[in-house]
C-alpha cells in the first residue's frame, strides 16, 4: 500500500505541477503571439510553423530512445540497483551526445535544399537560412543535456524540471515581447528563445546532479554485450515508431504549403498553437503518471493493471473529449476575438483538426501501458503502415478536400494501425486478456465525443458569439453543457466514473 501511495503521490504533484505550468504558459503564449502578430508580417507566422515542423522531422534521429531509458531505468530505481544505474545513465548520456551530432549533420545538409521544401516563399526580409540555423541550433543543444531530465523522470520527479521550466518561460515572453515591440526584429525573438531554453537545460541539467550525484559517477564496467544488444534492440523498433510519429505529427505544415499556399500555413499556425498548448496541457496532466504507472507494470499485479489502464483511458478520454469539442465550439470566436476574423478558418476545417488532436490523444492509455511494458519490437509493422497511409491520404484527401482532407488523413491513419495494436499488444501479450473491452469503451467513447460535438455546434449556431465577451459565453456554455451531460452520461452507466473520482478526492486532499 506505501508503494501505491508513493506512485499516486508522485502523479498527482507531477500533473499539478505541470497543470499549473500549461495553464501559465498558454496565457503568456497568448500575449506573445498577438504581439507577434501586431509587429511582424503575416508570413513569418507560416515560417514558423514551417520551420518547427521541418526541425520536428530531423528529430526523428533520436530514435526514440528517451523511452528506452526510462524503461530501462525503471527496474534499478525501484530496486535500488547503483551499479546497473550508473552503467545505463553513461551509456544514455553518450547516445545522446550522439544524436546531437547526427541531428546537427543532417540539418546542416538540409540547407543547400530549403528552396526546394519551401514551394511558396514567404515575403520576408530576412535571410530564410540564417532562421533555420537558429531554430537548428535550439534542437541541437538541447540533447547535450536532456539526459539527466529523463533521469529525474523515470524517478517520478518530473515536476522539478517543469517549475524550472514556467520561471525562464515567464521571463523569455517578457523579454520578447519587449523586443517585438521595441525592434520588430524576428532574429531578435528567435535569439532570445534558443538562450532562455539552453540556459534552462543547464540549470535543470545542475540540479538534478546536484539531488542525483550518481549521474555524474562512472560505472565500474560498461553494459555488456548482451544488455546493449536488448536496448539496441528496442531502439531499432523505436525508430520505426519514432518515424512513424513524426510522419504523422510534423509534416502537416509541410504539406499545406506544397499542396495548398503559404498563407494556409500561417492562418492553421494560430490554430496550432492553441492545439500545441492544449497538447501540452494535457501531457502535463497525463504524463505527470507516466512513471508511476512504469512501476506498477515492473510488478506481476495484473488485475490492478488492467484496472489503473480502464482508469487512464477514462481520464485521457474525460480530457481530449473536452478540450476537442471546446476547440470546435470555440476557436473560431476566439481567434476571431483575437487577431480578427481574417484570420480564421472553415468550421469543417476546424473539425478535421480537433479529430486529428482526438484520435493522437486518445493513443495515450495504450502508448503508456507499452511502452511502460517494453513492447517496442512486437509490432513494429503497425507505424509502417500509419506513415504510409498518411502521406498517400494527405495526397489525395488534400488536393480533394483542401486543409481538412490532410488532418482528416492523419487521424484516421492513426486509427486504423497504431491505436487497436497498442490495446492489442497490451492486453494479449502483457495482461493475457482478450481486447474486446478495450476496443468496445473506445468506439463507446468515440460516439459519445461525436454526439456532444454534433449537439454543441448545432445549439450554439443559434447565437451570435462576437468579440471577447462572445467568446467567454461560447466557454462558458461549452463548459457546463458538456460536463452536465458527461457526469449524466458516465455518472448514471459507469463504475469507472467513481472509481476516477474518489481517488482523487481521497488522494489529492492528503497529497
Amino acid at each position: 500500500m506505501a508503494k501505491s501511495n508513493s506512485r499516486l503521490k508522485n502523479s498527482i504533484r507531477n500533473s499539478a505541477f505541470g497543470l499549473f505550468a500549461e495553464v501559465t504558459t498558454l496565457i503568456l503564449g497568448f500575449f506573445v503571439r498577438s504581439v507577434f502578430v501586431k509587429t511582424l508580417a503575416e508570413d513569418y507566422l507560416g515560417v514558423n510553423g514551417l520551420f518547427t515542423n521541418i526541425l520536428q522531422v530531423l528529430s526523428f534521429a533520436e530514435l526514440g530512445i528517451g523511452n528506452a531509458i526510462v524503461f530501462s531505468l525503471y527496474k534499478p530505481i525501484r530496486e535500488k540497483d547503483r551499479e546497473r544505474i550508473r552503467q545505463y545513465v553513461a551509456f544514455y548520456k553518450y547516445a545522446y551526445r550522439i544524436i546531437g551530432a547526427v541531428v546537427a549533420v543532417l540539418g546542416l545538409l538540409l540547407v543547400p535544399f530549403l528552396n526546394v521544401i519551401i514551394v511558396d516563399k514567404p515575403d520576408i526580409p530576412d535571410n530564410l537560412i540564417i532562421i533555420y540555423l537558429l531554430y537548428l541550433a535550439n534542437t541541437v543543444f538541447s540533447y547535450f543535456c536532456v539526459w539527466k531530465r529523463t533521469f529525474m523522470t523515470a524517478n517520478q520527479e518530473r515536476y522539478i524540471g517543469t517549475v524550472v521550466e514556467q520561471i525562464f518561460t515567464i521571463i523569455q515572453v517578457v523579454v520578447q515581447i519587449v523586443l517585438l515591440y521595441t525592434t520588430h526584429n524576428f532574429i531578435l525573438y528567435l535569439a532570445t528563445m534558443i538562450v532562455s531554453n539552453q540556459v534552462r537545460n543547464v540549470i535543470i541539467a545542475r540540479i538534478c546532479s546536484k539531488r542525483y550525484p550518481i549521474v555524474n559517477e562512472k560505472p565500474r564496467e560498461d553494459l555488456t554485450k548482451e544488455e546493449k544488444k536488448s536496448i539496441f534492440e528496442n531502439v531499432k523498433a523505436l525508430f520505426v515508431y519514432k518515424l512513424s510519429g513524426v510522419v504523422l505529427g510534423s509534416t502537416d505544415n509541410i504539406l499545406i504549403q506544397a499542396i495548398i499556399n503559404f498563407r494556409s500555413v500561417s492562418l492553421y499556425s494560430n490554430y496550432s498553437m492553441i492545439i500545441t498548448n492544449f497538447r501540452l496541457l494535457a501531457n502535463q496532466l497525463l504524463n505527470g503518471i507516466t512513471a508511476s504507472v512504469g512501476d506498477l507494470n515492473a510488478s506481476d499485479d495484473n488485475k490492478a493493471k488492467e484496472d489503473v489502464f480502464f482508469k487512464l483511458l477514462f481520464v485521457s478520454f474525460w480530457l481530449y473529449s473536452f478540450l476537442c469539442v471546446g476547440f470546435v465550439s470555440t476557436a473560431d470566436s476566439l481567434i476571431s476575438a483575437w487577431l480578427g476574423y481574417k484570420f480564421t478558418l472553415p468550421i469543417g476545417t476546424v473539425m478535421a483538426i480537433a479529430f486529428s488532436f482526438y484520435v493522437e490523444g486518445m493513443q495515450f492509455a495504450g502508448f503508456t501501458y507499452r511502452t511502460t511494458m517494453g513492447l517496442f519490437k512486437e509490432s513494429v509493422a503497425a507505424p509502417v503502415l500509419s506513415a504510409v497511409i498518411n502521406i498517400v491520404l494527405s495526397i489525395i484527401l488534400g488536393y480533394k478536400m483542401g486543409m481538412s482532407g490532410i488532418f482528416i488523413a492523419t487521424g484516421i491513419s492513426r486509427l486504423v494501425t497504431t491505436t487497436w495494436v497498442d490495446g492489442y499488444l497490451v492486453f494479449k501479450r502483457r495482461l493475457n486478456k482478450s481486447p474486446l473491452k478495450f476496443f468496445v469503451t473506445y468506439v463507446l467513447y468515440f460516439l459519445f465525443a461525436a454526439v456532444m460535438t454534433i449537439i454543441l455546434q448545432t445549439f450554439l449556431s443559434l447565437f451570435d458569439f462576437e468579440g471577447w465577451m462572445g467568446f467567454l459565453k461560447a466557454v462558458v456554455i461549452t463548459a457546463v453543457v458538456y460536463n452536465v451531460l458527461f457526469v449524466l452520461v458516465f455518472g448514471a452507466t459507469t463504475k469507472v466514473f467513481y472509481d476516477v473520482l474518489n481517488m482523487f478526492l481521497k488522494r489529492g486532499k492528503k497529497v
